[in-house]
């Protein structure tokens, strides 16, 4: 936008129509200044709102990350004179977490060009093999395999004998996350994947034996089973709840067991909502 209209930016509608009446301008050239102000809120509100939502994403990838880095200063702080290997441990695994703090991931949080799944995308692209896993929703898909392994071989490590088992070390790279996260990441992808389902299941209603409606149904429920019990760190989506090859069997029994009339879907929708397993109350 041109260097003059700034000062119009931050006019509320009617004020800024007065304020262009009173100029010895041309009705068309009124609007046009009109039209441009309007286009540039447009603009930063759009980027405003980008910017709050990758904070928010960051938020959630780091809030982890930095509570398991204060848990293990907590640890080192306690160190054990005669198990040198558990404090050698865990000062690598400090090492790592905070190179992947200060050096990989604020720099980016603060900007907020990218969300993590953005910036995952971008790590990833044009590799055979990815180098940041699950696309980057919890802190641990962040570190190499290679460096995960090397830590977790420290840890083996330490010889701890049975009259010691209180000694306090730590599960490196667990994707944990505080409770109230977790509730978070929780109810939003069930409320997105109970979406998808109900999509589904009224394509079904209309042709129950559609071969990939019925497949996607089966994965769909019992992604929301697994939403449900786990207590780790959720994905994006609820494709990456489970290996669809490892659960190959468990799906063809579900799509197996799933009605072939459009009465016996209306009555399997009945059972699921009974259950709690769609995002509508009991019937």
């Amino acid at each position: 936008m041109a260097a003059p209209y700034v000062r119009y930016e931050k006019l509320h509608p009617r004020e800024l129509h007065a304020r262009l009446s009173k100029r010895k301008i041309t009705h068309e050239m009124r609007e046009e200044i009109i039209e441009r102000i309007e286009n540039k809120r447009k603009v930063t509100r759009s980027f405003k709102a980008c910017q709050k939502q990758a904070a928010a994403y960051w938020g959630e990838l780091l809030r982890p990350l930095r509570a398991e880095l204060r848990n293990v200063r907590i640890l080192i702080g306690r160190p054990v004179p005669d198990l040198p290997e558990r404090d050698e441990a865990l000062r690598m695994y400090e090492a790592v977490l905070v190179h992947l703090l200060d050096v990989r991931l604020l720099m980016h949080s603060t900007k907020r060009e990218y969300t993590p799944a953005q910036l995952a995308k971008e790590a990833n692209r044009g590799r055979i093999k990815p180098i940041v896993q699950n696309k980057g929703g919890h802190w641990t898909d962040w570190v190499p395999a290679k460096v995960q392994a090397r830590v977790k071989a420290a840890f083996d490590a330490i010889p701890i004998p049975v009259e010691r088992s209180n000694v306090h070390y730590t599960k490196p790279f667990s994707r944990r996350v505080p409770p109230s996260l977790l509730r978070r990441q929780k109810e939003r992808l069930l409320e997105r994947t109970y979406k998808e389902r109900d999509l589904v299941m009224r394509l079904l209603m209309v042709t129950p034996a559609h071969i990939e409606n019925r497949k996607t149904l089966a994965m769909i429920e019992r992604a929301i089973v697994m939403i449900k019990a786990t207590t780790e760190a959720m994905p994006n989506t609820w494709h990456g709840m489970f290996d669809p090859k490892k659960e190959a069997s468990k799906i063809a029994d579900a799509i197996a067991a799933l009605p072939a009339t459009w009465q016996g879907m209306l009555n399997h929708e009945i059972e699921q909502r009974n259950l709690g397993l769609t995002g509508v109350k009991k019937w």
